[in-house]
């Protein structure tokens, strides 16, 4: 966002601050700048390399640090004369495949009189969210981009009732609970300026005695509990997308607490490799996340998924994340590649819910390989900096892992992608972040901090015999433009046995795409 400041209480002196969350992987850095004879910057900050450009103007950056995940750059403003308006604005650049860019922008006015306390300062929008016939749902969306939000609530004084929106699944339904938010009890009409109205006001909270009679006791959970309100007739059943899908969810009418259930298999005819899976039922629209981690590495999580985020987060571990639009369930699941002959792991799953308040319920299950001998699973890394290649899983015929490599080194690489025929994103990793993100596909990303290689990781368990795929690589770069390396390889399985029909280390390979 963008803000306003008095400087040292100079009543004519201004301090213009643009501040970011560093915490987004694919953040590149930020532009302050004004309207005055055209457009003008200020002070300019590149987040990787630490980088702080001005010009005219006083100006200094803030990279953060110390716990802080907050980046900011300010511009000391001094030749404001009163009475005179003067137009700010704050460009945040990304970078993910594409260059994007979020625009924020305030008014700043120096009054007439000498002796005011504070200048007149527009309300900070987005300009890329702005719309003239903007609801009050609408100005809410464009909140919960930038904030972890789990629900919103609205309230009815006339029918003494809380219409819900679950901003995590994407769900709203009806409560008879006296819960409100003090914004939506001062403001009576549906509409963005009594929103923003009320908001600014800044009205005090409720009295303790008022509170009390508004709370409940938290719903047991083993105690089902249905809505006060139900959906009206003909209303569309629950529908339930991809993971990697951004769309809201349609509405569910009614709560209770969902199950969840633990699964280990041997995969196909892999002796040695086992799947553990941890399934929970969504169909409620309280969950919000969920999480496998081995609990016999120091509770070390394999895997997450985020409702809010839509990101399925895996480390070095081969993993996955599903969403099944028949069963209305989020499926996490680990392929578990390094056990050895008669060694027990044990795994914990827990799902994250949000109805009242934030609880979790934890399952444990164990993994165990009762074989001949130990399996060896591919983890090193590529001989080339830059490349693929693959490598058949033993005891799996038709198993194969393809592995995707890039020197990080380089300070403006950005991140590495790895596409199949289709172009969707089989796994990525944003380097300044170590967030290594997957979808349906098992994935993972192991990083060598010898060498500063990363290793993308993809685990294809549904290749037919003599069937031939094409799968990318990406390599992202970002300096003053962005550009990208392109790999292309080709994945197949022989007709009949392994020997000599193995395919080789590296395939098809094309040059380099460095077109912005």
């Amino acid at each position: 966002g963008i803000r306003t400041l008095m400087f040292e209480n100079l009543e004519h002196v201004r301090v213009i601050e643009c501040y970011v969350d560093t915490s987004t992987a694919s953040f590149v850095g930020l532009t302050l700048y004004t309207w005055r004879n055209g457009s003008e910057n200020l002070v300019s900050l590149k987040y990787r390399s630490r980088e702080c450009k001005t010009s005219q103007q006083f100006a200094t950056c803030n990279f953060g640090g110390n716990g802080s995940t907050t980046a900011s750059a300010q511009a000391v403003i001094r030749d404001l004369k009163e009475g005179e308006t003067r137009t700010f604005g704050c460009d945040t650049t990304y970078f993910d495949r594409k260059t994007r860019t979020e625009t924020y922008r305030t008014n700043v006015t120096l009054p007439y009189s000498a002796t005011e306390e504070v200048l007149s300062t527009s309300q900070s929008e987005q300009v890329w969210t702005s719309n003239e016939n903007t609801s009050a749902t609408d100005t809410w969306n464009g909140t919960f981009a930038l904030t972890t939000t789990y629900s919103v609530l609205d309230f009815d004084s006339e029918r003494h009732v809380v219409d819900a929106v679950s901003v995590a699944a994407g769900a709203s339904a009806a409560f008879a609970l006296m819960i409100v938010t003090i914004v939506i009890w001062t403001c009576r009409r549906r509409s963005s300026t009594c929103a923003r109205r009320r908001l600014r006001q800044n009205r005090p909270v409720p009295a303790q005695r008022d509170r009390q009679q508004m709370e409940l006791p938290p719903i047991p959970p083993e105690v089902p509990r249905e809505v006060a309100a139900l959906p009206p007739e003909g209303a569309a059943p629950a529908e339930y997308r991809d993971a990697s899908s951004s769309d809201y969810l349609t509405p569910v009418y009614k709560h209770s607490h969902p199950t969840v259930t633990t699964h280990v298999a041997p995969l196909e005819d892999c002796e040695n490799v086992r799947v553990v899976e941890c399934v929970a039922d969504i169909s409620n629209g309280d969950v919000v996340g969920i999480k496998l981690y081995n609990t016999s590495m120091k509770k070390e999580t394999l895997v997450s998924y985020d409702m809010h985020s839509k990101e399925c987060v895996t480390t070095a571990t081969l993993a996955s994340c599903t969403i099944s639009n028949v069963t209305s369930t989020l499926t996490a699941k680990v392929v578990v590649t390094d056990l050895n002959k008669e060694e027990t792991r044990k795994y914990t799953c827990e799902v994250r819910h949000f109805h009242t308040k934030l609880w979790t319920e934890t399952y444990n299950v164990n993994a165990t390989v009762k074989s001949k001998g130990n399996t060896t699973a591919s983890t090193r890394p590529a001989e080339t900096k830059k490349g693929v290649r693959m490598v058949p899983v033993n005891s799996c015929d038709t198993v194969r892992t393809v592995e995707c490599t890039a020197d990080t080194s380089s300070d403006d690489f950005v991140s590495l992608i790895m596409l199949d025929m289709n172009n969707e994103d089989i796994v990525s990793i944003f380097i300044r972040s170590r967030k290594c993100k997957t979808a349906k596909q098992p994935a993972a990303c192991v990083f060598n901090e010898e060498n500063r290689a990363v290793v993308l990781k993809a685990f294809l368990t549904d290749l037919e015999r003599g069937e031939t795929r094409r799968y990318r690589c990406d390599a992202n770069y970002f300096d003053r433009i962005a550009w990208t390396e392109q790999f292309y390889f080709n994945v197949s399985v022989p007709t009949r046995g392994t020997g000599s029909d193995r395919p080789q280390e590296h395939s098809d390979q094309a040059l380099p795409d460095r077109s912005p």
